[in-house]
């Protein structure tokens, strides 16, 4: 119980840091993965929209954090929730189940703040993650 604390301090921030950090980034890891694994090199014009594609995620999800939140939860204090909800509190199931359901909280996320009344859907979003909580 008293690891707890510990837990959440190194494990489970820097997963979220992470996974919101991998989630921007996506197009352009998805084009390097291309890059790596592919015997022909991806056109200039790959690499270029990868690069317009991460700036317009980024440039969202500058959005869908402010319409996310509300005063008395922030979007990344939601995402904390989420990845604190599904932490097992086993370390190597935790460094693949958290980050994956991050994720999907993130896609999700941006699907709600299109719609109207986001900061209530998106508590909702986080009231369910923590529901269904692993860890008692």
């Amino acid at each position: 119980m008293w690891l707890e604390p510990l837990r959440m301090f190194f494990l489970t921030r820097p997963l979220t840091f992470a996974a919101a950090g991998l989630f921007r980034l996506m197009p352009l890891i998805g084009v390097s993965a291309w890059h790596l694994a592919a015997p022909r090199q991806p056109a200039h014009g790959g690499w270029l929209a990868a690069w317009v594609a991460t700036a317009a995620l980024i440039m969202l999800m500058a959005v869908v954090e402010r319409r996310c939140s509300t005063r008395e939860r922030s979007f990344h204090g939601g995402m904390l929730v989420i990845a604190a909800s599904t932490s097992s509190r086993w370390v190597v199931p935790d460094l693949l189940l958290v980050p994956a359901s991050l994720l999907f909280a993130q896609a999700i996320a941006c699907l709600i703040a299109l719609g109207r009344e986001p900061a209530q859907a998106f508590q909702e979003l986080v009231h369910a993650f923590y529901r269904h909580r692993l860890s008692w």
